[in-house]
């Protein structure tokens, strides 16, 4: 075969796995590499595209020695830079906190110029105290700001103010700070643990009094991830706030607002660089639309995962009783999805009596300011109150205690490669 022949069918080979990579599929990505190499094993490109795969199919080993043979290949090249990120990356997802800095020191060694990475260093160097060398390497906050929502959408299951036994539960009762004594309660937190990371929920977190002001002052010191309908003032508050320091977790709900209404807002989000996820409940009704749903974000690349809906609804438990056409959709969808839907159904929750670093490295907030060490059955362990200064992390992690863990991101020591990408994604990772 002549070398011409021999370069185009590499090409082709080439453009079959990036258009595999645009889909998510790993594995037939992993091939097509695979067969370019074969035609052409100095193409580096391919083996560094080989070296992400096996990353983000958490095969670290593989991916290390790949990434190594391209340095030894040619330690000067150009994709130098990239990467010894993706080393420090492969490090950091193991765990191994003073090995992925050396990397990272590499590569800017390559490039002294790369702005990115050093505002992901100073963001480290943030983080306080021990927790910074134990993944996910910053503390994370779950805020429940309040349960009021301008939706009433048929299959939500929190906790609604209009319910007859609402402010029996005194948790639920949210207490409504002004700005400056918000920042001073997180200014506190600051202190003792450093930059955090927030996600606000609810209910609806914009409804909040004076919600615009108080992401923009909290936004200073801690990184924020906003769980929202998205039904405020996008243009209004994409001026005020950082994309840098803010992340949209956006949730489409089909009865409320039409695609084409979200996918506007979306679109004002993505022209000021905001980092967005698109999140919709598998509610029976939708799933026929689920992949009309995605396919606008996907063309932005934009995630688009499926929740599983949870408990009763029209006499049906759920997870528990999707059909099995409903389940195959939900299953088939994406990594993520399946990995959530698995957990939800039962799959996979073998984790009461062995150690866990939710409380150590995460705090559930609810409305009334009081901080449990997780989301499971009412949290199981108080840590205090975030608003009197009586809340303190553990500083070790702790046997879970939870008979049914409903959560499949928990922290389970020793099974950091279940969860740790569900923490660590490009805010916590200086990927290129």
């Amino acid at each position: 075969m002549n070398k011409d022949i021999l370069f185009e069918e590499e090409q082709k080979h080439l453009k079959k796995g990036y258009d595999y990579i645009k889909k998510d599929d790993w594995p037939e990505a992993i091939e097509e590499f695979k067969k370019a190499l074969e035609l052409n094993p100095s193409n580096i490109w391919a083996h560094i595209e080989l070296g992400k795969l096996y990353r983000n199919e958490l095969k670290c080993d593989t991916a290390e020695k790949k990434f190594r043979e391209v340095l030894n290949m040619s330690p000067d090249n150009e994709q130098a830079e990239q990467v010894y990120i993706c080393l420090g990356e492969i490090h950091r997802m193991q765990g191994e906190y003073g090995l992925a800095m050396k990397e990272f020191e590499e590569a800017l060694k390559v490039n002294p110029d790369n702005k990115r990475l050093r505002m992901w260093i100073e963001r480290a160097d943030q983080v306080f105290g021990f927790r910074k060398e134990i993944a996910p390497y910053r503390v994370f906050f779950t805020w429940g700001m309040h349960y009021q929502c301008n939706y009433k959408c048929s299959y939500c299951n929190t906790p609604k103010p209009e319910d007859h036994f609402f402010n029996e539960k005194e948790k639920n009762r949210a207490i409504y700070l002004g700005v400056q004594e918000w920042l001073q309660v997180w200014d506190n937190i600051y202190k003792k643990y450093g930059s955090c990371r927030i996600r606000l929920d609810g209910g609806e977190p914009s409804i909040y009094p004076s919600f615009n002001e108080l992401v923009t002052a909290i936004s200073q010191q801690h990184l924020l991830q906003i769980n929202t309908n998205l039904s405020f003032d996008l243009q209004n508050f994409a001026k005020k706030v950082s994309p840098d320091r803010v992340r949209i977790d956006a949730s489409f709900h089909p009865e409320f607002v039409t695609l084409e209404d979200f996918l506007h807002k979306i679109l004002i989000l993505n022209e000021h660089r905001f980092k967005i996820v698109v999140s919709c409940v598998a509610y029976p009704p939708f799933l026929e639309r689920i992949e009309e749903y995605k396919q606008p974000f996907e063309n932005l690349h934009i995630p688009f995962i499926i929740h599983p809906l949870s408990g009763e609804l029209n006499g049906k438990i759920y997870p528990r009783d999707y059909e099995m056409e409903e389940i195959s959709k939900i299953y088939n969808f994406d990594e993520a999805s399946r990995l959530i839907m698995c957990w939800k159904k039962g799959e996979n929750k073998t984790v009461k009596g062995k150690l866990c670093r939710m409380g150590q490295i995460y705090g559930r907030i609810y409305p009334n300011g009081d901080v449990y060490r997780c989301c499971a059955d009412g949290g199981m362990l108080k840590l205090g109150n975030i608003c009197e200064d009586t809340f303190q992390l553990l500083d070790n992690p702790l046997p879970c205690e939870c008979e049914n863990c409903p959560c499949w991101k928990c922290m389970i020591v020793g099974e950091e490669e279940r969860w740790i990408s569900q923490w660590l994604d490009d805010w916590e990772m200086p990927a290129m």
